[in-house]
This record gives structure tokens, sequence and C-alpha cells, in this order.
């Protein structure tokens, strides 16, 4: 399931585990004004609302940083994918 809000609607309670994407606020903020064509001032905004970092990786079971390339993200998903089918974790 791919759920933004999961954590901020407390949805989490209906998953099995929760698997977190982080990245430091500088690219966040780069990426939100490429994806939505918008000022840094409101990506800054957007960010502001949203639950805090620390509170979202406290109620997550897995924690993927994501400084780098989607490529690279969906490399690290799926070595965690590999990893929890062979230790059935």
């Amino acid at each position: 399931m791919d759920a933004p809000l999961l954590l901020e609607n407390n949805l989490d309670q209906l998953v099995d585990e929760v698997w977190l994407v982080i990245s430091d606020i500088d690219i966040i903020v780069k990426r939100l004004i490429k994806r939505d064509n918008i000022k840094k001032e409101d990506a800054l905004k957007i960010i502001s609302v949203q639950m805090d970092e620390k509170e979202k990786i406290r109620k997550s079971d897995i924690i993927i940083s994501n400084n780098s390339s989607l490529d690279d993200l969906y490399k690290k998903i799926d070595d965690l994918l590999d990893l929890k089918s062979k230790t059935n974790l």
C-alpha cells in the first residue's frame, strides 16, 4: 500500500509493517519545487504542515534513506524485500 498520509491518519494499524522513505530537507524541497512547479516558500509550507519526521520514524518499522536517484531507491527496496524473503522477517 502506498499511502502518503498513512501515519497522519492513523491507518498504520491496518497494515503489518510500515516502511518510511526519508530524505534530507533540501532534497525534499527541490523535489517538491520540481514536481509541483512551486516556489521554495510554498514547498516549505507543505513540509511544515506534515507530521514531524521524528514522529514518522518512531511509528515506522523500516526506514529507507533516499537522498539519491529513484533507481537507487528501487534497488534499496528490492534488497530489503530479498532480505525479508530469505529471513522470513
